[in-house]
């Protein structure tokens, strides 16, 4: 039976530092919102973390304990609606952590504007990356439609300019979404590469009002990169996968916004860069000559040579623009010398 009022904090543990779980679980305590339930879902660690996340359990009144096999964040945070009991939903990476104010102030919102999702900003080393409005941006009927192009494309464009240099507004965090507003949509267990942003982009589909923020709602740890930009053998196969799933979103979708397929466009300049970042260019790579591989990529994936050529490059990052030019002119050579060294300097 659900809590009308009791907030469900979901956060999948794997082999978490303790020292960053604990900052997490903290800043939870530290709410000026009591009523939550806190469930950490437990992705098949070693026993001896096990014994770390008993013992949080036992001390903690509104911890709760799920076990399960391991099967990554996307199966861990699918258990955990399945064992939530709040109206309210939010999620929140173990080694992570919040702002005193973020659940009290989102159900502010939500309850004054009778929002369905409430989304706020972030900070990461210190710098904020706030949404560019006054206060609240409420999103309606053809707005959100609007909205839903930014988690598509993965940048900012003309229709979503408030929320440009706040990218992480595309995964699952700094939000609570109502119970209803999720509804039986999961996260895709078989993706690797942007299921957060499909996961959004059905939930957006299921809502009728959404509202952004201009609040520091939540502290992203950069120990995260270490994952993120690692080297992916599959990378290949997994981005396609990804593609695909974002192609029957568009499909299904009756969307007039879409159909010049703008978002999918500047989709496929993300898949590009994110083949390079974690394949072609990464410093584990093991293939055959990564210059040629570019060269090949290009050469049969005609769409994605067509999208870099046709899109507006006024909102892309400086490094996509740099892309944007190298592969326009179909220089392969040109993307790996600035890939790698993109990639050097970020590691010195």
């Amino acid at each position: 039976m659900k809590n009308n009022d009791l907030v469900s904090i979901i956060i999948p543990v794997y082999k978490t530092e303790k020292k960053y779980l604990i900052n997490c679980i903290k800043s939870i305590e530290l709410q000026d919102y009591n009523n939550y339930e806190i469930v950490l879902v437990d992705d098949g660690n070693p026993k001896e973390y096990k014994n770390i996340l008993n013992d949080i359990e036992k001390d903690i009144e509104k911890v709760r304990i799920i076990h399960k096999e391991n099967g990554g964040a996307s199966s861990a945070r699918n258990l955990g609606l399945i064992e939530a009991n709040g109206e309210y939903i939010v999620f929140v990476d173990a080694d992570d952590s919040i702002s005193k104010d973020f659940i009290s102030e989102a159900i502010s919102y939500i309850s004054k504007y009778k929002l369905d999702i409430v989304m706020g900003g972030y900070q990461i080393n210190d710098v904020k990356h706030l949404p560019k409005c006054k206060d609240i941006k409420i999103y309606q009927s053809e707005e959100i439609e609007k909205l839903k192009q930014i988690f598509i494309s993965g940048f900012a464009t003309e229709d979503t300019k408030e929320l440009k240099g706040c990218l992480g507004i595309l995964a699952p965090w700094a939000k609570v979404f109502r119970r209803n507003a999720i509804g039986d949509i999961k996260f895709d267990e078989n993706l690797i590469l942007s299921e957060d942003a499909l996961f959004n982009l059905y939930c957006l589909s299921n809502v009728e009002k959404v509202g952004i923020v201009s609040k520091c709602w939540y502290n992203y740890s950069i120990v995260n990169d270490s994952i993120c930009h690692s080297y992916r053998e599959n990378a290949l196969h997994e981005i396609n996968i990804s593609t695909k799933k974002f192609e029957e979103f568009l499909n299904i979708s009756s969307l007039e916004c879409f159909t010049n397929n703008e978002a999918y466009k500047y989709r496929m300049i993300k898949q590009l860069y994110n083949l390079l970042l974690y394949y072609y260019c990464n410093s584990n790579y093991k293939g055959d000559n990564p210059i040629k591989g570019i060269k090949k990529y290009l050469k049969d994936n005609k769409n994605i040579y067509k999208s870099i050529k046709n899109t507006d490059e006024f909102f892309l990052p400086k490094s996509y623009k740099v892309l944007k030019l190298l592969a326009k002119h179909q220089s392969s050579l040109g993307i790996y010398i600035f890939f790698k060294l993109k990639l050097y300097l970020k590691k010195s």
